[in-house]
């Protein structure tokens, strides 16, 4: 794969209930960003399923949920905060023993909506949008909607360069 692609935005977001602080630019390992709202949330779950089918293991592809929240007034901020923990704890109970939640649920709120903007990716309120980038930071692609195709397809091509 050319090392002349697109370098991730320089972009760290810290993920709800583990800390994890995730930086776009320097991500570690090959990473789908889902980046979504809530009226998009329920398309990422076909895509995660296709992903996770090729790539089990959570230490070898990263899925994190990118969470633009940009629409959110700040007085319903906490509100917001709780709704994540919420899942983010569902989440981590339905695990499989050994399977760590710092793995396989990353929920990264974009309070700004940076990652969209700065990608030019669609309203993610109206479209699902996934961005894959190699643990070097290089963007390999983006696609829309609940393309799990698509997905595994890119992340292979960034598992290949790694």
């Amino acid at each position: 794969m050319p090392d002349d692609l697109p370098l991730a935005p320089d972009i760290t977001l810290t993920a709800v209930g583990s800390g994890r602080e995730l930086s776009l630019r320097a991500p570690g390992l090959a990473s789908l960003l889902l980046v979504l709202a809530q009226e998009t949330q329920h398309e990422a779950d076909a895509v995660e399923a296709a992903v996770r089918a090729q790539w089990p293991d959570g230490t070898q592809v990263l899925v994190a949920h990118v969470v633009d929240l940009r629409k959110i007034p700040g007085l319903f901020r906490k509100v917001a905060e709780g709704m994540m923990s919420s899942e983010y704890q569902k989440a981590a109970r339905a695990l499989e023993s050994g399977q760590q939640p710092f793995d396989y649920c990353v929920i990264l709120p974009d309070w700004q909506g940076e990652v969209a903007k700065s990608l030019a990716l669609p309203e993610p309120s109206k479209t699902l949008s996934g961005v894959v980038v190699r643990a070097d930071g290089r963007i390999v692609g983006t696609f829309t909607g609940a393309d799990g195709e698509a997905a595994v397809g890119l992340l292979t091509a960034a598992a290949a360069a790694d």
